[in-house]
């Protein structure tokens, strides 16, 4: 994300101290939306999945007296409304031509009214597991909030109009996983909330799964939280609100197997609960005191997978005196009802919950009872049902919705099955009298739309309460407008990390020297520092320039690369070869037998990218090696004997076989240019380090869905914690132009 004064788009950063921004109520319980409301984000106006409005429809067959229309929208997320307007998460294309989209519909018509294109890059993600998550709109400033599957937080004005962006990979090195899990967005007050498991630098170099806070307006960093512990597994649980005892809080699953609720505010934990040994993907419900909430790994006191659990939501006071972290779940607050993903619903003063089975339970989630249950599928993945005061729409991922009817209080229930064009892997959506479905095949809509007015949500009074951005990434060059409260102050750099780092304040201004070298330290405003304990401390990270170069003869063998690359500090360490000092991928821990590690910024391009590479090994295997280039991965592939340009494996994957040698050093080469129309050319060239350069590039790859701007990194993997892999000589500078002739 960029915070300098070239972005005109964001306007001014104006940092100012906050009030409390606290709930004055110190009911317990969930902080609720009004009935009425359009449907906002993934799991509606209250939070719970629940539909109080107008009649929905009962028939829901394709080509039915209920069915309105259709678009060719397919996915796998939730639909969003605010009054005539839908947004949605969906996917075009196919194999190398996919891309994720938000999308903006008539709910009247279907009509696609605009889109946004959004290429996956860098990602481990397999098959086609995009547009899982759902858009958030905030309505006070008319913002439409998306996070792609690549870690992209977009924020759009309703005309589809971008305001910013942030890249959580590029800028604070958010982790990729095959499954795709990316969650949804979450509004509370001015802010924006999302998540993932990320390993940046300094005190957030550890892989955790943390959250991130921005401020909807501007789009900086208001805060980072990392509530839990090491995470198990990557999580998608889409954090709630609720009023706790003064604190507007969220309260979210993890990927180490937590419930946590944190001050909405700040990101400061309030208490956390361990109820699983893996990752906890369903978003909670939370009621009168009380919160349920599904997982599908581990028990901790027993051999069991998955459960239910239940548990009262402690006091402020309960807290106090016990401490932040509660006692663990035991086998009393788990009820056999095993969900990985799909999160309960609402259902008068209990809920609803569809297990990994098939089965829809009706939980007293006081009581701790399972009062009924009714078969509609084998299994069920990641689909949510919508409820009603008399239905529960349940879709699954066989291609069919079921709509379960009856008097659910006594526990006599039947469903109609209707079948759908696709698997639905997310839950209905309702506005006004119509159901909204998004399924594989594409989107549908379902009733009359009811006239009326609706009112509005409910919005809790939360802004930042620190008077500085969390953390700010920045280019030599750059600026930064930070108007303290109180006036201007003297900023001071506390840490050696960043003693090099050329960085001024003045007027209202943070100043990143256009001469400055790279870094990461944490800027500190000595004269707050006096008036409170610890001060107010900023997180700044600086990427190269323009040109930047890095042979390592400045380190000491056994140190670690520098700082400010994200993640770096356990995968790779510096070595020796030949006499010179050189970056070599570590083999000790088979977790981070890969490597790919960013260290630019994500709005550079037009740039050219070099380095001298080599892999141990034998004619049987070697390592991988390469560069980032603008979001493009260029490799030697050891094992193939391969120069390799890729974006996501199966969306962009092209190689040239290429005969290289274990324990020889390689020179290799690369650059990204994009036409006006978005044509991406990516050019590669690998040669031995003994001989001349050659002229042409080894290879040349379109990408009609180019990446216009993107950061630079290195890339190592060594299969199974074998064949180091090593680096040096990092070249960057900008690109010259293409030759008319020859070397094109």
């Amino acid at each position: 994300m960029n915070f300098t004064c070239k972005m005109a788009l964001l306007g001014t950063l104006l940092i100012t101290a906050w009030g409390s921004g606290g709930c004055a109520s110190s009911q317990l319980g969930a902080a609720k939306g009004a009935p009425g409301a359009d449907w906002l984000s993934w799991r509606g106006p209250t939070q719970d999945g629940a539909y109080r409005g107008p009649k929905l429809p009962t028939d829901l067959s394709l080509g039915g007296p209920s069915h309105r229309w259709t678009a060719a929208l397919p996915g796998g997320g939730t639909p969003v409304i605010s009054g005539q307007a839908l947004y949605v998460m969906a996917t075009r294309g196919e194999g190398e031509a996919m891309v994720e989209i938000l999308a903006s519909v008539s709910a009247a018509t279907g009509e696609i009214l605009w889109e946004r294109r959004f290429p996956d890059f860098l990602s481990d993600i397999i098959y086609e597991r995009y547009a899982i998550g759902s858009p958030a709109i905030h309505e006070a400033s008319d913002t439409v909030l998306a996070f792609t599957s690549a870690g992209v937080l977009w924020a759009h004005d309703r005309a589809g109009v971008p305001r910013w962006s942030a890249s959580l990979m590029e800028s604070y090195g958010r982790l990729t996983f095959p499954n795709g899990r990316t969650g949804s967005p979450t509004v509370v007050g001015d802010l924006v909330v999302v998540r993932g498991i990320t390993a940046a630098w300094g005190k957030h170099a550890p892989g955790r799964d943390r959250l991130f806070a921005f401020e909807i307006t501007t789009g900086r960093l208001a805060w980072t939280s990392t509530p839990g512990e090491r995470p198990i597994d990557s999580s998608y649980s889409t954090p709630v609100v609720l009023d706790w005892g003064g604190h507007v809080a969220l309260l979210t699953g993890t990927g180490c197997g937590n419930v946590v609720a944190i001050d909405a505010r700040n990101g400061e934990l309030l208490w956390r609960k361990k109820i699983s040994r893996g990752g906890v993907n369903a978003t909670p419900i939370v009621g009168d005191g009380w919160v349920a909430i599904p997982h599908g790994k581990g028990r901790l006191t027993s051999s069991k997978e998955g459960g239910f659990v239940t548990f009262a939501i402690p006091s402020p006071d309960e807290v106090l005196e016990r401490g932040k972290v509660l006692p663990s779940a035991l086998e009393s607050d788990q009820l056999p009802a095993t969900s990985f993903s799909s999160s309960p619903v609402r259902l008068g003063p209990g809920v609803a919950q569809v297990t990994a089975t098939g089965d829809v339970l009706g939980i007293d989630p006081v009581g701790r009872s399972i009062n009924w249950s009714h078969k509609v599928g084998n299994e069920n993945l990641h689909a949510s049902p919508l409820s009603t005061s008399s239905h529960i729409y349940v879709p699954l991922s066989d291609g069919t919705i079921h709509v379960l009817s009856g008097d659910f209080s006594a526990g006599r229930v039947s469903s109609t099955k209707y079948a759908l064009d696709g698997a639905s892997l997310s839950a209905p959506s309702a506005s006004r009298g119509r159901l909204f479905l998004q399924t594989r095949g594409g989107l549908h809509a379902f009733g009359d739309a009811q006239e009326g007015e609706t009112s509005p949500p409910q919005a809790w009074p939360v802004s930042a309460s620190a008077p500085l951005p969390a953390e700010l990434h920045l280019r030599p060059g750059d600026q930064a407008s930070l108007h303290l409260h109180g006036g201007v102050r003297s900023l001071s750099c506390a840490g050696k990390q960043g003693g090099s780092l050329r960085v001024s304040y003045a007027n209202g201004n943070l100043s990143v020297d256009p001469t400055s070298p790279p870094g990461a330290c944490q800027l500190e405003d000595s004269t707050m520092a006096q008036e409170s304990r610890g001060g107010v401390q900023l997180r700044l990270r600086v990427s190269p320039g323009d040109r930047y170069e890095e042979g390592f003869q400045s380190f000491s063998k056994g140190d670690r690369p520098p700082i400010w690359w994200l993640g770096a500090g356990k995968k790779w360490i510096v070595g020796e070869q030949d006499g010179n000092r050189v970056l070599e991928k570590t083999l000790g821990i088979l977790l981070f037998q890969r490597a790919t590690t960013l260290f630019g910024h994500p709005e550079e391009h037009g740039y050219t990218l070099s380095a001298k590479v080599r892999s141990d090994g034998n004619r049987r295997g070697m390592g991988s090696v390469g560069l980032v280039n603008q979001r493009y991965l260029i490799v030697l592939d050891g094992n193939r004997r391969e120069l390799v340009v890729s974006s996501n494996y199966d969306r962009l994957h092209r190689a040239q076989p290429f005969r290289w040698k274990a324990g020889t050093w390689y020179h290799l080469k690369t650059r990204v240019d994009v036409d006006p129309g978005g044509v991406a050319v990516i050019r590669a060239k690998a040669w031995a380090s003994d001989e001349d350069e050659p002229v042409n590039w080894t290879m040349k790859v379109e990408h009609n869905e180019g990446h216009r701007a993107g950061a630079c990194g290195v890339y190592g993997f060594s299969p199974q914690a074998q064949h180091k892999v090593f680096i040096d000589d990092i070249r960057k500078a900008p690109s010259l132009a293409i030759p008319t002739k020859g070397g094109s």
